[in-house]
């Protein structure tokens, strides 16, 4: 390419008045890895003529942006959880980024800081992802970032909402323990202990074998009857 067509110059001419001043815009159509120059002569009629030097230096936009996925596991629905990825400009030439919610099913969840920025030649941009699940679920979404005119980088984020919850379970005996128990303490003519509630001490009674209006404090007293009986 010549470099009359790496350069132009509007106006290319013109007529001044006394005190008028007039803009001269200088246009750069580079090339990838091409750095012209050139001197430009400016010709005043009947005076003077001044030089301007011309350099331009063109290269191609080159974006890199860690897409590494972020798994913040197990995070309670109403806590927030942080964690950070980088946009590089590894060329010479600066350009934007975006990053986009639209795949997002309630962007709500996310506050990215800065969403959208110019990014400089050879500078980089930490970008800032706060996290709040809102509910108890597992999640997964993906953030798309946009860099200039190239197709978007996406980072995939995943984690598990939770909630505060208690499980918990009391002891329990078996009949034939608790008869045994409760024999001991008749042939000991002691009064049955306060930490073994008659009651609470046969839930692994069915009551199948319950029979009619018969409660389960009834049972057991049947079944101590029936056990002297037998012995």
């Amino acid at each position: 390419m010549c470099i009359r067509d790496r350069y132009d110059i509007l106006p290319i001419s013109g007529l001044l008045q006394p005190g008028e001043v007039e803009t001269v815009e200088v246009t750069f159509h580079g090339m990838v890895k091409d750095a012209p120059s050139a001197l430009a002569r400016c010709v005043v009629e009947g005076g003077p003529s001044y030089s301007i030097t011309l350099r331009g230096d063109a290269d191609e936009i080159v974006a890199k942006v860690v897409d590494d996925p972020v798994d913040f596991g197990e995070v309670p629905y109403d806590e927030e959880r942080q964690a950070s990825f980088e946009v590089e400009n590894k060329g010479k030439v600066p350009f934007s980024y975006t990053v986009s919610l639209e795949n997002v099913s309630r962007p709500n969840m996310f506050i990215i800081e800065p969403q959208s920025k110019i990014v400089g030649a050879k500078e980089k941009v930490k970008v800032e992802i706060r996290f709040r699940p809102g509910i108890p679920d597992e999640i997964e979404e993906n953030l798309l970032v946009y860099c200039a005119h190239m197709a978007p980088y996406t980072i995939n984020i995943k984690a598990i909402g939770i909630f505060p919850f208690l499980l918990f379970g009391t002891q329990r005996y078996d009949k034939e323990n608790y008869l045994r128990k409760i024999e001991d303490l008749d042939k000991s003519q002691a009064k049955p202990s306060p930490c073994i509630p008659h009651v609470l001490c046969v839930d692994t009674v069915s009551y199948t074998h319950l029979r009619a209006h018969e409660t389960r404090h009834d049972l057991v007293c049947r079944l101590l009857l029936e056990k002297k009986k037998q012995t």
